[in-house]
């Protein structure tokens, strides 16, 4: 804690009020800065906090003459806001919450991101979830994108992944310490503001995640996690399409399908994905992996199966280790800071990483291509919010041409 209020700001009031609709249960907050901005009441009914984040991205790309020619695109080199964020968030009469999230940073309208309320402890499940929200499917992309090992996503298996649509979702939980959680959404294929229309064009995902096993007490020194997703999606729009970068942001796709509609206009009736995930921790240690499969389902295609899937392995050489709840790791914070705070004048934390991952989109008729990359990463992380990324990726996509990146971020969140 840098800092307490004893006495509540004008903004604490506001924010009081707006939750419970200026009414007589209004209460006085506190506001505490804990690495973001926090308003909380005494009893902690309510507990608000505001934030954002800003992604810097400094990017280099070269490619093969060939590859460039197949691609129709030069890499050149680009810096770009990744993301730029604001966002509030928190809790209040005990079973309620909420998250409002928004992003400038595509074309400088506020995007949604995350905008939904919670309702705990329903009878039979732990939640009910609203709104637009992060659907069900896959691992990496369930992780907060300050706390990603590497600055993107991998880029063959990302082409699967859905993030944010609107729905409904359902959460439950079992055994001891909820080292078991079931979650299933229902959902629509919105747009940037989480709107849409159309008919029967509805997906359903499931997932399961959990921690069998822990190192040291309460996972203090590691842990184990293994998880499962399946998302079933029927099409009314004709064609669906599938295309994948490098496990960067720039350049062009090496992967793509094209519009999968089997020719004469015919629908592509539904999609089905499925993908394991697990991940093992040690102290320092920390190695990921996912597989994923797209079966398309078409009277007009041969019913095209895509995959994709990453591995890779990280290690803190100044001994931090990555905090794992809920399924999702989080922010690791340094042993010592950079600058200001608890140990300052220290080096802060530093990780080293390597990734590899791959892509094949060629199946039933299918000709998308196979390719594959390497990533190794160094991050810098300087405290509880402010770290520095930087990556080098080569792509290799089979029988065309290969390419190589080197990328940086600088990242704040609070």
């Amino acid at each position: 804690m840098l800092h307490a209020m004893k006495k509540p700001t004008a903004l604490a009031g506001v924010v009081a009020a707006l939750a419970f609709g200026g009414s007589a249960m209004a209460q006085d907050l506190v506001a505490r800065w804990n690495d973001g901005l926090n308003f909380f009441s005494e009893d902690k009914s309510v507990d608000i906090k505001i934030g954002g984040r800003i992604h810097n991205d400094w990017e280099w790309g070269s490619g093969d003459d060939d590859l460039e020619a197949a691609t129709g695109n030069t890499f050149q080199d680009q810096v770009i806001f990744r993301r730029a964020r604001l966002a509030i968030a928190g809790k209040f009469m005990k079973h309620f919450g909420f998250k409002a999230q928004y992003d400038f940073a595509a074309d400088g309208t506020a995007d949604f991101k995350d905008v939904y309320f919670d309702i705990n402890k329903v009878p039979l499940v732990d939640q009910v979830r609203v709104g637009q929200f992060l659907i069900p499917y896959g691992f990496e992309i369930q992780n907060s994108s300050n706390n990603n090992t590497f600055i993107e996503r991998a880029g063959p298996v990302n082409a699967f992944t859905v993030e944010r649509q609107t729905g409904m979702m359902l959460t439950k939980s079992f055994l001891e310490k909820k080292r078991l959680t079931f979650q299933v959404a229902v959902s629509r294929n919105t747009n940037a503001f989480g709107e849409d229309s159309g008919d029967g064009e509805y997906s359903v995902t499931g997932r399961v995640f959990g921690m069998p096993y822990s190192f040291g007490e309460g996972g203090a020194d590691g842990i184990v996690h293994v998880g499962a997703s399946v998302q079933s999606f029927h099409n009314g729009r004709g064609g669906v399409a599938f295309a994948a970068r490098p496990s960067v942001r720039m350049g062009p796709s090496l992967l793509s399908t094209g519009a999968l509609n089997g020719g004469g206009g015919n629908n592509v009736d539904d999609v089905m994905k499925w993908e394991v995930d697990a991940a093992f921790t040690y102290k320092s240690l920390c190695v990921q992996g996912e597989y994923h499969s797209v079966q398309v389902n078409s009277e007009a295609l041969d019913d095209p199966s895509l995959t994709a899937f990453y591995v890779y392995a990280s290690y803190f050489l100044t001994g931090e280790q990555r905090p794992y709840k809920g399924g999702v790791f989080g922010y690791t914070k340094p042993l010592t800071n950079v600058y200001g705070g608890e140990g300052e004048g220290g080096i802060g934390g530093w990780e080293v990483a390597v990734r590899y991952s791959q892509g094949d989109f060629e199946d039933g008729g299918v000709a998308g291509g196979e390719a594959n990359d390497i990533t190794i990463g160094l991050n810098w992380y300087w405290n509880g919010n402010f770290r520095i990324l930087w990556n080098y990726v080569m792509a290799d996509l089979d029988d065309v041409g290969k390419a190589q990146y080197f990328t940086m971020r600088f990242s704040l969140f609070f």
